[in-house]
């Protein structure tokens, strides 16, 4: 995968972390809003259920306590008449009204009922009971009203709610726009080294862009002779990289895969475009070389498109994996010509394992006849033995 292409990605994929972060939130912050309204809804027609017909002085008194409940969800129809004042849509206002008239209605019924209490309690001016079940069931009708008229405030907390989480969307859709604006900074840095354009290198404008120059200028190699470096691409040459690998510290417990590259139709892009745009593949094709090394890898450029690429890890798919990845990067780095066409270019490699027993030489020599076959097949791919172990064991 290219280095735009990862960018791409990264940036999609914190687009669609953020909308499922912000729709669960919104899911469970409703929910939660919803069932505790539902809730206090329940508590309060549950409560009113301790009238019956018999009823008596102390029945009368926990109406007045419940007419107490009624005026707390007085207190919050106030509260909430004030964020829902200004509602662009026009079409979730809270009908204060309606729920208020409920309101009276239940206080009204919740009075007669206690009057009728006391009267049916009272050797005065007692009620029938025929007198005392109307108000009853008038009360009940009242009350079931209000439980339903009440359902309102449930669509105007959501309301309010969804406020909330319109806010912390946009915040999240601002992070993500400046994530990707810095995104898109580091991959312009990543393209000016790219071009190995020493005057617009300086122009780098992220801390991650001066890092990656940083570490493709040391290029992961100790060499104090200019004898042992690539001129052209700051690389270790043939000489070099043997020296460095003379002196690595090996791990028994690593594989060390042989990768050996060369750059398809070189020949053929001169002659059409030039050898500055020759020169300039080839110093992408050593920048790409140098993102992909570890500290345990060696590279180097040892002809004129042919680099080496020796590759440490525990595993010897893992290493031939690594490989081809330097491949599949390549071949989407776009180049632009002297005309400003926009083309890509091609490599082809040969990877062999380096018994811990045998020289580098037997191993790139081995590398570089896999390459000839992978240039047969089409080129644009790294060409390995079918059965690793069977050749190590024909070597020893």
């Amino acid at each position: 995968m290219s280095i735009k292409h990862l960018f791409r990605h990264i940036t999609l994929w914190l687009i669609k972390v953020a909308l499922l972060l912000g729709g669960v939130a919104y899911g469970l912050l409703s929910l939660q809003y919803n069932l505790q309204n539902m809730r206090e809804i329940d508590a309060l027609y549950n409560a009113t259920q301790e009238t019956s017909p018999e009823l008596s002085i102390e029945s009368a008194i926990a109406q007045l306590k419940l007419q107490d409940r009624l005026n707390v969800i007085e207190n919050k129809i106030l509260q909430l008449i004030s964020p829902h004042r200004y509602d662009a849509l026009q079409n979730n206002y809270l009908d204060t009204t309606a729920l208020s008239q409920a309101q009276d209605a239940l206080q009204k019924a919740t009075h007669a009922l206690f009057v009728a209490a006391l009267s049916h309690a009272s050797t005065l001016t007692p009620l029938s009971q025929a007198e005392l079940e109307t108000r009853q069931k008038a009360f009940q009708a009242a009350l079931t009203t209000l439980k339903n008229e009440h359902i309102v405030l449930i669509d105007a907390k959501s309301n309010l709610l969804m406020l909330y989480i319109m806010a912390l969307a946009s915040l999240l859709l601002l992070l993500i726009l400046w994530y990707g604006r810095k995104l898109h900074l580091v991959y312009g840095d990543i393209e000016m080294l790219l071009s190995v354009d020493k005057e617009r290198i300086k122009e780098l404008r992220t801390l991650e862009g001066t890092a990656i120059q940083r570490r493709v200028s040391k290029g992961g190699v100790a060499l104090n002779s200019k004898s042992l470096l690539d001129p052209q691409t700051q690389l270790p040459n043939e000489k070099g990289l043997l020296n460095e690998f003379a002196h690595r510290e090996g791990n028994v417990q690593e594989v060390l895969g042989v990768a050996y590259y060369d750059i398809d139709n070189l020949k053929e892009l001169e002659m059409r475009h030039g050898k500055p745009f020759t020169d300039e593949v080839i110093k992408k094709f050593a920048f790409l070389l140098s993102l992909e090394k570890k500290p345990s890898d060696s590279i180097a450029r040892i002809g004129d498109d042919e680099f080496v690429f020796i590759i440490a890890r525990k595993e010897q798919d893992s290493a031939y994996a690594q490989a081809t990845a330097l491949i599949k990067s390549f071949e989407k780095t776009p180049f632009r010509t002297p005309k400003g066409e926009k083309i890509f270019v091609t490599a082809s490699g040969g990877f062999a394992l380096k018994d811990p027993f045998e020289k580098l030489d037997n191993a790139l020599k081995s590398a570089q006849t896999l390459l000839k076959r992978a240039k047969l097949q089409g080129k644009n791919n790294v060409t390995k033995l079918h059965n690793f172990d069977r050749d190590r064991e024909q070597r020893i």
